[in-house]
């Protein structure tokens, strides 16, 4: 098995449409290809696009100054790469 480790990049968007690109490992425990891998992710996020990274042990991207009328929890996944 592949000791592969997953880089995913996700963006955040606040209600006002600033955005915050942010990227991550995610270890691979399993040693799944990058296409099973990805599979598997979008099947446990809302339309295969929104989630919450701190469900998945991912970092919040966020702006300096929290304005409770436009931040939220949730990410748009972008892309899943190989290291």
């Amino acid at each position: 098995m592949k000791d592969t480790k997953f880089i995913i990049e996700y963006l955040y968007r606040d209600a006002g449409n600033n955005k915050l690109n942010e990227e991550a490992f995610i270890e691979n425990p399993d040693g799944w290809d990058l296409i099973t891998f990805e599979k598997w992710f979008k099947s446990k996020i809302i339309d295969g696009l929104w989630f919450n990274p701190l469900d998945f042990g991912l970092p919040k991207p966020s702006f300096p100054d929290y304005d409770e009328e436009l931040d939220h929890e949730w990410c748009e996944f972008i892309q899943f790469r190989e290291e």
